[in-house]
């Protein structure tokens, strides 16, 4: 037998035993890293969606937006919410994505936390607020959800949510406004 023939051959063997002596411990480590491979990509794909959905409504347009709505009914309910003469004068600048939390048992729910900063043009204000929306996966795409706010000042759009009693905390922090003095006469 050759060095080369000997070289392969205990190589061949040295492999087969390894995968053999692969440890518990080992194949947790390797299931978890792919796990974590796998929230990565499914946030990958949930960011694009919620990016293309807040370019829509930073743009008002309210025809490609509803379209990130599974159900008929509830793209009909979401175009006629949006003729509100109070967002004609919101005019959004800049739309972050702050998180992405996908449910890691099914990797089909997720929760998002968007702000954004808009001029109100009626008052001469910058004002900087977000929202927390659900997303779900259905019919191989996500969708956000109707039941919760779907743009700024869509509160009314979500179910009432209990009020704390007094001394109880927020679950999310009050945003601070950002606001600068309207210039004034000759400026």
């Amino acid at each position: 037998m050759r060095a080369s023939e000997s070289f392969a051959l205990l190589t061949a063997l040295l492999m087969s035993v390894g995968g053999v002596a692969c440890t518990d411990e080992a194949r947790e480590q390797a299931k978890a890293r792919a796990a974590e491979r796998k929230r990565q990509a499914v946030e990958k794909v949930v960011r694009e969606r919620i990016e293309e959905y807040w370019d829509a409504v930073r743009w008002s347009d309210w025809q490609t937006a509803a379209t990130f709505l599974a159900e008929a009914d509830d793209q009909v309910s979401f175009l006629r919410g949006t003729s509100d003469a109070e967002e004609v004068s919101l005019s959004i600048q800049d739309v972050e994505v702050q998180y992405i939390f996908v449910n890691p048992d099914t990797f089909e729910d997720a929760e998002v936390r968007v702000v954004w900063t808009a001029v109100i043009a009626t008052q001469g204000k910058v004002t900087q607020d977000g929202l927390t929306q659900k997303w779900h996966k259905d019919y191989g795409r996500w969708w956000v959800d109707p039941g919760g706010p779907l743009r700024p000042g869509s509160e009314v759009d979500a179910p009432a949510t209990e009020r704390p009693e007094p001394g109880e905390t927020l679950d999310e922090p009050i945003p601070e406004l950002q606001s600068s003095p309207a210039p004034g006469p000759g400026e």
